[in-house]
């Protein structure tokens, strides 16, 4: 019977992991990284020389309040006289694909946390949140990030970013690990091989 009991809770806690976060990187200019280490995408703003430039990551997608809560992180830094700002009205997640199949409406942010606008030679940092239409976070395949940055009414940039899940530099994708959190290092174990990175996610099989 504690045999049975284990074999239970192992069993559990291994699919359990499909509940797990699902990180994500962007698929183009992956030239920076957000402020916990994401792969982010950078694009200068404006013409030559360019007056700043936009840094755009995601944090992830997991679970939140029965249902599934992708996160993005914006980073602004103006080097001009004049504010920049995104462009709230036209930030949208697109093209969304989950377990296989297409979305059929693009996605507004479902809640914002942070600053939109920089002003002459500062910075800003914007959260953004969408509750997306999956029953798991690992269920979400890939999506778009659409936005615009304005410099008063002139636009600077029309974005549209592809994202997909990420995969690091020897080929494993997320859903291989185990664990999710902060360690670094090779860890062995029944389950296989881990990764030095800093997402590790349940085994779903």
């Amino acid at each position: 019977m504690r045999v049975r009991g284990l074999l239970v809770v192992v069993l559990a806690f291994v699919f359990g992991g499909c509940a797990l976060p699902r990180a994500f990187m962007p698929r183009e200019n992956r030239n920076g990284t957000g402020p916990e280490g994401h792969p982010a995408a950078v694009y200068a703003l404006g013409g030559v020389p360019p007056v700043g430039e936009v840094r755009l990551w995601s944090g992830g997608a997991e679970r939140a309040d029965g249902g599934v809560e992708l996160h993005l992180g914006f980073e602004l830094e103006n080097t001009s006289a004049e504010p920049i700002a995104l462009d709230l009205a036209s930030l949208l997640c697109a093209d969304v694909w989950v377990a296989g199949r297409p979305l059929a409406a693009s996605v507004s942010p479902a809640r914002l946390e942070g600053a939109a606008e920089a002003g002459p030679g500062g910075s800003a940092w914007l959260d953004a949140w969408f509750r997306l239409d999956a029953g798991r976070p690992r269920d979400v395949d890939a999506f778009t990030v659409r936005f615009r940055v304005l410099a008063g009414e002139r636009e600077l940039l029309a974005q549209a970013t592809p994202f997909l899940p990420l995969v690091v530099d020897d080929g494993w994708r997320d859903e291989w690990f185990l664990w999710y959190g902060g360690y670094w290092g090779r860890p062995y174990g029944w389950w296989g091989p881990g990764y030095r990175y800093r997402w590790y996610y349940g085994p779903c099989l």
